[in-house]
């Protein structure tokens, strides 16, 4: 059986359970949001223009008695590209929650978001992404796994988490252009464990502790072992790491760490992703006017020197770079700097951000701001755009065919 079925068997058991006393159910919490959107381009790195996106969104929340409860959330997705590898659904949340005491176990598709920094974040990595969606806010890229998860209470302020999932892939803005290229090593259904213990208090001062065995969820490309051609690889990663946030009046404190390490034969040789130790650390100041503003300072520094082409064929020394300005590593260290300054008006009706982020030494840099109007309870309206600039072996200049601006509109059925 495989652990998408088993999954669905241990769901509909569970439903079966809680509904076998025959007591009628309270009603659903149910939510449904419709949504378009016109992209001056698409996150396919193709230069195209013109783009409209849009989807139906559900969330439903379904009570099955004192502890227990029914959680789905997901979408119908459509946009005009055409691109057939564009799933039209997509289930984010799909679990059955049971309470028993200071116990809670959840049983389902489930999304994984770990971290306190502001969006950078070295220890969140449990859950897939597709980066090529075209949505205004980041975090509805993510998307659900088959997983099992149990959380025990210890106390009043500490929690300890372990859970199992299935690996999924995250789905990059070159997934288009990589399709050709053979598979070294692809994880699709292999297990995978995490440990958490965290700490919420009433005194300022959360952080956790993480422990994460499974798979790399973004490719890397890398040398094949003649030299001659280039193939893509989901290595084995384990990560441990931390996090804390402190909060002293007006001022929010974070950081965030992670030592990850990869498995593969010689991947620094072959110019794939390579282990490393992840940083960032950052102050939030709330402002008057309902505004605030938060810097943080982010690095990475890898295991290994990068891999020397000197001394190889022509042929696979450029195939070298591209493999490492692909994998992002094209500097043993790098650091950068993120800005964001947000602000609510009009009783929060309308709300703004304006975030740019510029890396040490690459000189790649980006600016995404974003405007909210809520012009009536049910509707809502998102003006955003993403500038990405930087020589081509930086990050954010690898992205400069992704650089747009859209309109998006969403209602409240």
């Amino acid at each position: 059986m495989t652990a998408t079925r088993f999954v669905f068997a241990c769901v509909a058991l569970l439903l079966a359970l809680a509904a076998r006393d025959g007591q009628a159910l309270e009603a659903p919490d149910l939510h449904l949001r419709l949504r378009a959107g016109a992209w001056s381009g698409d996150r396919q790195l193709d230069d195209r223009r013109g783009v409209d996106a849009g989807n139906l969104w559900l969330d439903a929340y379904q009570p099955l008695g004192p502890q227990a409860a029914f959680k789905l959330e997901g979408w119908a997705y459509r946009e005009s590209t055409g691109n057939p590898s564009f799933k039209p659904w997509r289930a984010r949340e799909a679990y059955v929650r049971l309470d028993h005491g200071d116990l809670q176990a959840r049983l389902g598709w489930q999304t994984f978001a770990w971290g306190r920094a502001d969006r950078i974040n070295p220890t969140d990595n449990l859950s897939a992404r597709d980066y090529r969606t075209l949505v205004g806010q980041d975090e509805e890229q993510r998307f659900g796994s088959p997983a099992a998860m149990l959380a025990w209470s210890l106390g009043t302020r500490w929690r300890l988490q372990a859970l199992a999932k299935r690996f999924d892939a995250s789905v990059l803005p070159s997934a288009g252009r990589e399709e050709a290229l053979p598979w070294a090593r692809h994880a699709d259904g292999h297990p995978e464990w995490a440990v958490r213990l965290d700490r919420n208090g009433d005194d300022g001062v959360d952080g956790s502790i993480s422990w994460f065995r499974g798979d790399d969820k973004q490719r890397a490309l890398e040398l094949t072992a003649d030299g001659t051609g280039l193939q893509r690889r989901h290595a084995g990663l384990t990560a441990l790491g931390g996090d804390l946030a402190v909060v002293e009046g007006a001022w929010t404190f974070r950081a965030e760490a992670a030592a990850l390490r990869l498995d593969g034969p010689a991947p620094a040789a072959r110019g794939g992703k390579q282990s490393s130790v992840q940083w960032v650390l950052g102050a939030e100041r709330a402002l008057p006017a309902s505004a605030s503003l938060n810097l943080q300072w982010f690095g990475r520094r890898l295991r290994q020197p990068l891999a020397d082409p000197q001394g190889l064929a022509p042929l696979s020394a450029a195939l070298l770079r591209l493999a490492a300005q692909a994998n992002g590593q094209t500097a043993r260290d790098s650091q950068g700097l993120s800005l964001r300054y947000a602000q609510r008006l009009l009783n929060d009706r309308l709300d703004y951000e304006l975030v740019a982020l510029v890396g040490w030494g690459d000189r790649g840099r980006a600016f995404r701001p974003r405007l909210n109007w809520q012009w009536t309870d049910a509707t809502r309206f998102t003006f955003g755009a993403d500038v990405f600039r930087g020589p081509p072996p930086s990050t954010f200049g690898v992205l400069r065919p992704n650089s747009l601006v859209f309109i998006e509109a969403s209602h409240a059925l």
